[in-house]
C-alpha cells in the first residue's frame, strides 16, 4: 500500500550479534566477502584492552598480536595500537583493585621456580663492573649456576642487559609454565640497589604495543647479596611476624623532616614496610636501608629516580600515598610482587611517565630461601 512502510525483514541465520569474543573472532573470517588483516588484528586488540580492563591476563594474546605488527605499514600498526574500547565496554575497577586475581610469590617447597642473578662488583674496579651468575631455586633447592662471568675485567653496568640476555632466555625457556612467568630475582650490594632492574628489555627490539620489561612481564624483585648463607635470627625473627601479620602498613623511612636512626627501623612493628621516596644506593637513603636491612626487614620499597637536595617535593607525597595504597590493600607479603608487576603492567598500558611506581623497586628477600653462601672467601692451607 503506497506510503505504508516495509516491514522490518527478519534477521537471516546466523547474524546473531556475537556473545563472546571467540564468535566475533569467527565472524572476522566468515564474513561473505573478505576481511583485511588490519580488522582483525584490530578486534584482538579491543579483546587484549577489554580483558585487561578486567584484570585478567591478557599478555599472551598482546604478545600474539603484536609480532604481527612487527614488518606492517606504520598506519596499520597505529590503527591497532590505538585500539581503545567503547566507554561502555570499560570495566570499573575497585579503587583498591580486588576484583583481580593476584598470584603469590613462591615459597620453598611449593614447586615454583625463581631465577636469580647475583651481581658481584669486581673489587676495586672504578668505576663499577660486575661479575655475575644465574641460579634457578626450584622450590625445594638452589641450584649450581647454570651460567657465569667470574674471571676478567667483569661486566659494565650498561652492558649488563645485553650480556644476560642469552643466557635468562635460555633459563627462563625451561622453567617458565604457560601463563606464568618465573620470576626473578636480582641480588646485589646494597650501594647498587638503585639499578632498576623492573626497566630491563630482555629482548634486543621493544615491541610496538608490549614493551618487553622485563617488570611488566613477571615479578622482578632485589635481594641483598651481603645476606648470602645462613641468615640471623633478627631477619628470620621479622620475617615471621611479617607473614603472621593480619595487615601490612606502608612506613614512611626516614619519617618527614627526620634523619634515618636504627631504633626508627628496630622499632617498626613486623607489618611495617619501609618505604623511602628517594634512592637506596646513596646519601640519607643509602642509609636509611641499610638501618633496615640490619633491623632484619625483608620488604621495602623506594624511588630509583633521584630526589631533591633539600626536603621532598610533590611528588615523593604521590610516592608515599600510592605506597601505603597498595600495601594496604594487600592480603599478606606474598602479595606484593605480583600486585606491584600489575601496576607496572598498566604503567606500560598508559604510558605513564609520571606515575608514583614507574621508577620505584622492591627489596623481597625472603630468610627461608637463603642465597648459597659466598665461596670464595680464605682457604686454610694444609
Amino acid at each position: 500500500m503506497p506510503g505504508r512502510p516495509a516491514a522490518a525483514s527478519p534477521r537471516p541465520p546466523g547474524q546473531l550479534p556475537p556473545r563472546i569474543w571467540r564468535d566475533g573472532h569467527g565472524l572476522l573470517y566468515e564474513a561473505g566477502q573478505p576481511v583485511a588483516a588490519i580488522a582483525a588484528l584490530h578486534y584482538l586488540q579491543l579483546v587484549v584492552e577489554y580483558e585487561r580492563s578486567r584484570g585478567a591476563d591478557a599478555a599472551p594474546l598482546g604478545d600474539w598480536v603484536a609480532r604481527r605488527l612487527q614488518d606492517v605499514p606504520r598506519i596499520v600498526h597505529t590503527v591497532v595500537t590505538q585500539a581503545t574500547l567503547p566507554p561502555g565496554l570499560v570495566h570499573p575497577r575497585s579503587p583498591d583493585g580486588q576484583d583481580r586475581v593476584v598470584v603469590r610469590y613462591p615459597r620453598p617447597g611449593d614447586g615454583s621456580a625463581v631465577v636469580i642473578v647475583e651481581l658481584e662488583p669486581v673489587c676495586d674496579a672504578r668505576p663499577a663492573r660486575f661479575y655475575w651468575r644465574i641460579r634457578v631455586d626450584d622450590g625445594r633447592d638452589v641450584n649450581e649456576p647454570l651460567h657465569e662471568e667470574q674471571t676478567g675485567e667483569g661486566v659494565a653496568p650498561e652492558l649488563l642487559v645485553q650480556r644476560l640476555r642469552g643466557p635468562l632466555d635460555e633459563v627462563f625457556a625451561s622453567v617458565d609454565s604457560p601463563g606464568a612467568p618465573a620470576p626473578l630475582e636480582v641480588a646485589l650490594p646494597a650501594d647498587h640497589f638503585d639499578t632498576a632492574v623492573h626497566r630491563w628489555q630482555l629482548t634486543e627490539m621493544a615491541r610496538l604495543h608490549h614493551p618487553a620489561y622485563v617488570g611488566v612481564r613477571r615479578m622482578v624483585v632485589l635481594r641483598d647479596l651481603a645476606r648470602r648463607g645462613e641468615p640471623d635470627a633478627v631477619w628470620l625473627r621479622r620475617w615471621a611476624g611479617m607473614l603472621a601479620a593480619e595487615a601490612l602498613t606502608a612506613c614512611r623511612t626516614p619519617p618527614q623532616r627526620q634523619v634515618p636512626r636504627p631504633r626508627q627501623f628496630e622499632e617498626m612493628p613486623p607489618s611495617a614496610v619501609p618505604v623511602l621516596c628517594r634512592p637506596a644506593g646513596r646519601g640519607v637513603g643509602r642509609r636509611a636501608i641499610g638501618m633496615a636491612l640490619q633491623a632484619g626487614h625483608g620488604i621495602a620499597l623506594w624511588h630509583t629516580d633521584g630526589h631533591p637536595d633539600h626536603g621532598c617535593a610533590e611528588f615523593c607525597e604521590d610516592v608515599h600515598q600510592g605506597a601505603a595504597a597498595l600495601i594496604a590493600q594487600t592480603a599478606g607479603a606474598m602479595e606484593l610482587p605480583d600486585r606491584l608487576r600489575r601496576i607496572r603492567d598498566d604503567i606500560s598500558g598508559s604510558r605513564n611517565s609520571r606515575h608514583w611506581a614507574e621508577g620505584v623497586a622492591m627489596l623481597y628477600d625472603d630468610p627461608s630461601r637463603p642465597l648459597p653462601a659466598d665461596d670464595n672467601g680464605p682457604v686454610d692451607s694444609p
